[in-house]
Formats: structure tokens, C-alpha cells, sequence
């Protein structure tokens, strides 16, 4: 049975997607406080009545007030590799990843949550497509500050990225560190390290969260290798690795986590729990079907302006320039330019010292934004 909200589109692709809207005449049971975006203020709860029992996500960037109970996976998705007592790594700037969990929540739209859920209870990654600026990336920070999962791994990826630059970063010249094992306590300084796939796959009892970002620019086959991971679980590491456990039996690498380390016996890496894989692309048709089949779809779309200016007045309070500057921000977005959030915020600080103000405003503007000066509208105010 497919969950309200979830739409299982035809075998040509396989992908779980959401419905944008609720058909009229059923009633909403998650009700919300909702515009007519559809969009909650960050922060906000579901409202009118509890979430769903099985959503693990409700949407809010605020980390739970209640244990968080995860849910067993499905068969096909359990894996054999016994949970490690690793640590949850903290992220190095927690004020910045609050401000990106804040705004993913600002931005996200109440449909979007049941296909996020979907996701992580069938432990299948999440496709988040999108145009920039509508908070594809923001959504793994508020998945991991909201289920306490720490740090989020990262791994930008462009046409020249192989699978091996997320399994590992090798140091040719300080490689032969890995085959003795340094002193207790000393991490693996100058050895094998880590990439963050490699990493998120490390065995744990909870997940950790892995956005992945450029997928849709990568060579063709990094994706078709990402599907067997995907299925597996697992990742194998290189033979300088096989290299030094055949020395020692076992060796210290260091993780894609600031003075992170862990012990390998074996140069495959198995999760016990699948990571939470967030793939954040502009346009999912670039990927093959084999990687969608494998996926659940989050649609993200391009925020309205009065979410923008919503925005606005939660992060700084209202004030009357703001409506000059969204409509700014969405008249250049609409002609292409490819503006993102977070640069209409920095112009809004810069707003409240009056920068904008007189006949200069508009060059700021130019500077900040990285776009021709906007002849439509007239001087800021």
C-alpha cells in the first residue's frame, strides 16, 4: 500500500514521487498551518494533529525533544555487518548548520515530507530535484539536526570524479603510515584516508547523512557504480589497504571526518545501517534508470516570493525594504540568473545597514548578486 501523499509512477522508472497537492474533497490527516505555497514557517511543527506515526521527519530543523525510536528495515534492506560504537561526529560550525537546517525548513513544502519519509524507512536514497536556490541541499541538514545524526558528509562531484574519490583520498607519499599502526590514541596521520562515501558506509547503529552533490554532471559510469553500492551496502577499498592488514592483521585509517579514525580489519567497508544518501541535482533525467529504480523522488521547487519575504522577517524582523528586495531577487531569478537563498539574505543584512539606500543601491546589488544591473526597477528606496 503506498502511503498518502506518495505517487508510484510506472515501471519505465520505478521512482516514488509526491503528490504536490491533496485532491479536493479528501480531507488532509497531517493537517498544517499552510500558505498558499503550501509552505510551513521554519520551525513549525505539523499542526491540527500528530504527523503520522511513521514519519521519522516532520519537517521542522529542530532536533526532537523525544528519542527518536528508528524503525527496523525492510528484509531486502538489512545488512549483516555488526553496528560499531562509533561516535556521532558534531559538525565543526554548529551555527551554520542550524542556519542551513533552519532554512531547509523555511523551504521545504508539506508534500515533500512523505516522500522523505518514504526514503529513509525503505532505506532508499533521496533524488531531490530542483531548480537552485529552492533548499535541495539545506534538506540534509534538517534530516540530520532533526534525527541527531551529526555531521553531514559531502561529496561534490563533477565530470571528471570517479568512485574511488569518495572511497578513498590517498597520500602516495605517506601511504606507508597505513601498514604499521600508530601509537593508541594517535590518529592516522599522513595514511589512507577516507572519502566521504567510504565513510558514511562505516558500520554504525544509526545512519549518518550524505549529500551528494553534481551527480547529474558526473561521467556516466559513476552512476551505474553507485547502484551496486547501493544494493550492497558495502564499498571496497584499495590494496594499499589489503597491504597493510596483511602486515598487521588490521589497520587505523583516518575518515573524511575532521580527526576522525577508525580500525579496518577487512578492505571492505559494509554498513550496518544504510546511510541517509541525499543526491541533490537540477535535473534527475540525466541519471540512468537504474539509478532511479533505486530512489525515491523529492521535487523541490523555486520558493515564492512571499516564502522569501516570510523568510525575511523570521531571520530579522519586518521591515519595509524587504518586499522591494524579493521582488528584485525573483525578477532576476525568473530571467535565468540562478540566484540562491542565502545570497538574497546577505543583501538583506546589507539592506538594514542601509547600503541599498540612494543611488547606489542598485551597484551593490550588482556586486552581491553577480548579475547585470536590473533596469526595471528604479533606485532602492
Amino acid at each position: 500500500m503506498i502511503a498518502d501523499g506518495v505517487e508510484a509512477v510506472g515501471a519505465d522508472d520505478g521512482v516514488l514521487r509526491t503528490n504536490a497537492s491533496i485532491p479536493d474533497g479528501r480531507e488532509d490527516t497531517y493537517p498544517v498551518r499552510r500558505t498558499s505555497t503550501g509552505r510551513r514557517p521554519a520551525g513549525s511543527p505539523v499542526e491540527g494533529g500528530e504527523p503520522p506515526a511513521w514519519w521519522l521527519v516532520h519537517g521542522t530543523g529542530q532536533p526532537r525533544a523525544e528519542a527518536v525510536q528508528w524503525p527496523p528495515a525492510p528484509p531486502s534492506r538489512r545488512f549483516t555487518a555488526a553496528p560499531n560504537d562509533l561516535s556521532t561526529p558534531a559538525e565543526e560550525d554548529e551555527r551554520a548548520a542550524r542556519r542551513r537546517a533552519d532554512l531547509g525548513a523555511a523551504l521545504l513544502d508539506r508534500g515533500q515530507l512523505p516522500a522523505i519519509n518514504a526514503g529513509i524507512a525503505l532505506r532508499r536514497p533521496l533524488v531531490v530535484v530542483g531548480p537552485a536556490g529552492s533548499g535541495r541541499r539545506e534538506l540534509a541538514y534538517l534530516i540530520a539536526r532533526e534525527l541527531g545524526l551529526g555531521r553531514v558528509l559531502r561529496w561534490s562531484v563533477n565530470g571528471r570524479t570517479l568512485l574511488r574519490d569518495g572511497v578513498f583520498d590517498d597520500d602516495q607519499a605517506g601511504f606507508v603510515h597505513a601498514l604499521f599502526r600508530p601509537p593508541a590514541g594517535e590518529v592516522a596521520d599522513g595514511s589512507l584516508r577516507l572519502g566521504p562515501l567510504a565513510t558514511a558506509l562505516l558500520a554504525r547503529r544509526r545512519p549518518r547523512v550524505l549529500l551528494v552533490e553534481g551527480l547529474d554532471r558526473a561521467d556516466v559510469d559513476l552512476p551505474d557504480d553507485l547502484v551496486e553500492v547501493i544494493d550492497g551496502g558495502r564499498i571496497r577499498v584499495p590494496g594499499l589497504l589489503a597491504a597493510a592488514m596483511s602486515a598487521q592483521g588490521a589497520a587505523d585509517v583516518a575518515t573524511d571526518d575532521p580527526g576522525g579514525v577508525t580500525t579496518l580489519d577487512s578492505n571492505v567497508v559494509q554498513c550496518a545501517e544504510f546511510p541517509i544518501i541525499v543526491i541533490s541535482v537540477l535535473d534527475d533525467r540525466e541519471l540512468p534508470t537504474a539509478l532511479r529504480r533505486r530512489c525515491v523522488r523529492v521535487r523541490s521547487a523555486a520558493p515564492s516570493a512571499q516564502t522569501l519575504r516570510r523568510l525575511l522577517e523570521g531571520r530579522f524582523g519586518p521591515d519595509p525594504r524587504f518586499a522591494d528586495l524579493v521582488d528584485r531577487f525573483v525578477a532576476r531569478r525568473s530571467a535565468g540568473a540562478g540566484l540562491v537563498v542565502d545570497q538574497l539574505v546577505d543583501l538583506a543584512q546589507l539592506a538594514l545597514t542601509g547600503a541599498l539606500d540612494g543611488d547606489g543601491g542598485l551597484e551593490v546589488i550588482d556586486a552581491v548578486w553577480a548579475a547585470p544591473a536590473d533596469e526595471t526597477f528604479p533606485s532602492m528606496p
